[in-house]
Order: C-alpha cells, then structure tokens, then sequence
C-alpha cells in the first residue's frame, strides 16, 4: 500500500549545476545521476534521450523493471529508497533514504518548479546524510547499512546466452567437453531456463532434460560446481502448479490473479510465499536441487514476490517478499550461493 507524499525540504539550487541521483527499484530499474534540468518530458512514449532518466514505455515494463503503482509524473525525479541531491552552489551534497529498509522503501520525490529551490517529498519516514559530492555520500550511506562485503564472484558459463529457452542436456555436455578441451577456468555451470517444463514447475523436466542430478554429478566431477535458473516467484498459468493450487496465488483487490507483467507469451502470475503450503514448496525445490549437487542459484524475476496484492497472510508486500529467504538462509546448507536479478 502505497502512502501520500509529503513534504521532507526545499532546498535552494542552481539551475546550471545542480545534479540529483535516482536509485531504481530493482536492478532492472535505471539509477544515475542526472543534471537538474534533465527531468522527463511529458511523453509516457519517451523512454529516455541523452541525459535524461528513463521511464516506462507501457504497462508492462512499468510492472518488470520499475516500482508498479508508483510511477513518477513528467518533471519529477523519483528514486525508489534513495535520493541525492547535489545543489550545485558549493553547499553540502543531501540524500535521504529509507530509516530501516528492510521494513518500508519509501519512495522521494523532487521537483523544482521555478528552478532554484528544489521541493522533496516522500511517501514514508526518510533520513538525511550529507557529504562533499554525490559518490562520497553514497558511501557514506552503505557503510552505515554495516553489510558484509560482497564475496568475489566465480567465473560462470550460463547457458542463456547462446541458447535460451531451447537449451537441452545434450548442449550441456558438449559444452563441459570443450571447457575441457579448452582448459577454460569455468568455475561454475550454470543451466539457465528452458530446463523445466514450465515456470513453477521447478522440479518437472522439459523434454530436453533427462536427470537434473546426472547432469550435476557430471559437472562436478570435471572440478567444476553445479548451477541452476529458478524464477521461484513466478508462476506460468499453463503450469501444473497453477492447475493445482490456485490458493498459493497472489490475488488482486477483485478476486483476479496479481498480475506480474507478460513474458513467455503469458500473463504471469505470483506465488504468494505466506501460504504455508507454496512456502513448503518452495523450500522443497531448493533443498531438492542442493541434495542434486547444486549449489549455485541463479534466482530470476525477483521482483514480483515484492507486487502488491492480497496474500494468504494479512502483511505488505515487502514483508512477504523477505519470508523465503529468511527460509533459504536457514535450511539451505552452505556454500550455497544465490544471484539475483531483478532484485527489489
């Protein structure tokens, strides 16, 4: 549920060289930092030209790669947790995010109508850091998140690149004989979609797969480690889980299916993670594909377990969005590693 904006401060700027960073929702979303007069025009058809932020161009991009039911009028910048403002006068650059992330991600505003004082506004409490430029307050904002430093990255070999939806086991294995062949350092294999019979159907092979574990068992026995390509909260509505157990679906406010944008030549629906049922589900896949010898996870589409829409549990979006990983953590057995694209 989303709150009416009010207003956080006004600050005077100049117009010539006053800049403002915009952090996206999800990692499909844009961030940067942009010059003051380089707001969005009033054009929903504009997704972006040189300088300015990108927008939506339709519905569905607005669902898949922004923050749905939020999106930013013509003329205003809008970071999704987080926003920077450098007033460009020599005075301290200015952020405001988020006061505890992990509960509420409010989204800020700002516009400057008259070009020298710019308004924000938030939706939800928001705290101020200032700093010399944009980059050293950003800094200064992650450090105080007291997060662990990234771990370094394996090098991965993903079959998505080269064959998409229509990989098989068969392109697997010729491709393991040539990293051999080759003496490639491939740390990781990673099988990507197309695996699967259908999304939500995590467990069922396609028709191009014979054993998920003999394929694991063969990639670790080279020295190299297993991964493997779950959208675990999307569901496909020819899928047999979506057959089964229309109960684990996220509703809309009139009874309908949430709907998590159109991929696959679907409308793609949501596994909503606070029925006890699809969690125990989910949990299953997981610990099902880390006994096959998997323990790399590419975990896709991210975004639509943050939607809106009305769940099994009576809590917010971002609440519900938190629960199978707080699962994943616990029961999944280390050195298990998950990537995350289109992660609010």
């Amino acid at each position: 549920m989303h709150h009416p904006f009010t207003p956080v401060a006004s600050v005077p700027v100049d117009p010539r060289k006053a800049r403002v960073h915009e952090e996206g929702w999800q990692s499909w979303s844009p961030s940067g930092a942009y010059a003051l007069g380089a707001t969005p025009p009033p054009s929903s058809r504009l997704r972006s030209s040189r300088g300015r932020p990108h927008r939506p161009t339709n519905a569905n991009w607005a669902t898949v790669c922004y923050r749905p039911g939020v999106t930013a009028p013509a003329g205003t910048f809008q970071g999704e947790g987080l926003l920077a403002l450098d007033p460009g006068d020599g005075s301290p650059v200015r952020l405001w995010a988020a006061v505890e992330p992990t509960r509420e991600v409010p989204s800020i505003r700002l516009v400057c109508g008259d070009g020298r004082v710019a308004e924000i506004s938030a939706d939800g409490p928001v705290k101020e850091w200032t700093g010399p430029d944009i980059q050293s307050v950003l800094g200064d904002w992650a450090t105080g998140l007291g997060l662990d430093a990234p771990r370094p990255a394996p090098t991965v070999w993903c079959s998505w690149y080269e064959y998409f939806t229509a990989v098989t086991e068969d392109d697997i294995h010729e491709n393991l004989r040539a990293m051999d062949t080759l003496d490639l350092p491939v740390d990781v294999v990673q099988i990507d979609d197309g695996y699967q019979r259908a999304l939500g159907d995590w467990l069922t092979l396609s028709g191009r797969f014979r054993s998920r574990a003999g394929i694991a068992e063969k990639i670790r026995s080279r020295g190299r480690r297993a991964g493997i390509w779950t959208a675990p909260f999307l569901v496909d509505p020819a899928s047999d889980l979506a057959a089964a157990h229309p109960d684990w679906l996220v509703r809309d406010t009139t009874g309908g299916f949430a709907h998590a944008g159109r991929n696959w030549g679907h409308d793609l629906r949501v596994l909503d993670t606070t029925h006890p049922d699809a969690a125990a589900y989910l949990t299953e896949v997981f610990t099902t594909l880390r006994a096959e010898g998997y323990d790399y996870f590419k975990t896709d589409f991210l975004y639509a377990g943050a939607l809106d829409g009305v769940r099994h549990a009576d809590t917010d979006a971002l609440t519900a969005y938190r629960v199978p990983w707080t699962a994943y953590a616990t029961r999944t057995p280390t050195p298990s590693r998950p990537t995350a694209p289109a992660s609010p």
